[in-house]
């Protein structure tokens, strides 16, 4: 085909989206992508609560469950020790870390200030689409929650609660967001499996569906700061289950029971 320049144009892809001979055209797969590929995997699922606070990793393991060689992995590690997610001990062993209590009070009173401030600006910001879209993913994690399921509940907690962030359009809060859970991921679990128990607590999922509910009409409202007072309240009360009977594994080096 030639164009009114004389040259010759481009072919157009066919319907089946291949470029002529050379078939489908796709990015190619490099190191690079491929270990970006693991960090994120490997951080949606701690921030997630796929791990519990003290558990161990290997590479090996890793790769093969990713079906990767070592390298990506441990690099993918390496990145996520440097954020605080992981510890490599001295015997090389990598470690989703203990906590500390004053680790642990830090990390609430840090994510009520910057979680609440999102849920503000979201009440403000978020598209009708985006309200629809949260209000959906809260239905997806009552739904799950009440199947007992640990591990999807924590995923679709996590997603109700970043498409509120992500709806107050300010990107270094939603990063330093992120940064947090990544750190304090492993301590959802703690709740939530004492909740399952026949002699856990018995309102915490209550307590959690009613906060979630607020929030969704204070963003419906436009109202701020009722959002903010939402978050505030559910990350204050999921606090509050953390620490039953000494059960939480807390770093020896803090004086507490590990």
């Amino acid at each position: 085909m030639t164009s009114e320049t004389g040259q010759t144009a481009p072919r157009p892809p066919d319907e089946a989206g291949c470029d002529g001979e050379n078939g489908p055209r796709f990015a190619p797969i490099t190191h690079f992508t491929l270990y970006e590929r693991v960090y994120e995997e490997l951080r949606k699922a701690i921030m997630a609560g796929r791990f519990a606070s003290g558990d161990s990793l290997t590479i090996r393991g890793v790769a093969q469950q990713f079906g990767t060689s070592a390298m990506p992995v441990r690099e993918a590690l390496r990145r996520l020790a440097t954020e605080g997610a992981v510890e490599v001990l001295a015997n090389r062993t990598i470690r989703i870390p203990l906590m500390t209590k004053e680790r642990l009070d830090e990390l609430h009173t840090i994510r009520v200030a910057l979680e609440s401030e999102a849920a503000r600006l979201a009440a403000s910001r978020a598209t009708e689409a985006e309200l629809q879209a949260i209000e959906s993913l809260n239905n997806d994690f009552i739904e799950t929650s009440r199947a007992s399921d640990v591990g999807k509940t924590l995923a679709a907690n996590q997603r109700f609660h970043f498409a509120v962030y992500a709806a107050a359009r300010a990107p270094t809060l939603l990063s330093l967001i992120g940064m947090l859970w990544l750190q304090a991921g492993p301590w959802l679990l703690q709740p939530l499996r004492r909740s399952r128990r026949q002699d856990g607590p018995r309102d915490y999922m209550g307590a959690s569906f009613a906060h979630h509910l607020t929030l969704v009409q204070a963003l419906r409202d436009r109202n701020g700061e009722r959002a903010a007072e939402a978050i505030r309240s559910d990350i204050v009360d999921a606090a509050k289950h953390f620490l039953v009977d000494g059960e939480a594994p807390f770093d020896e080096r803090s004086g507490s029971a590990a």
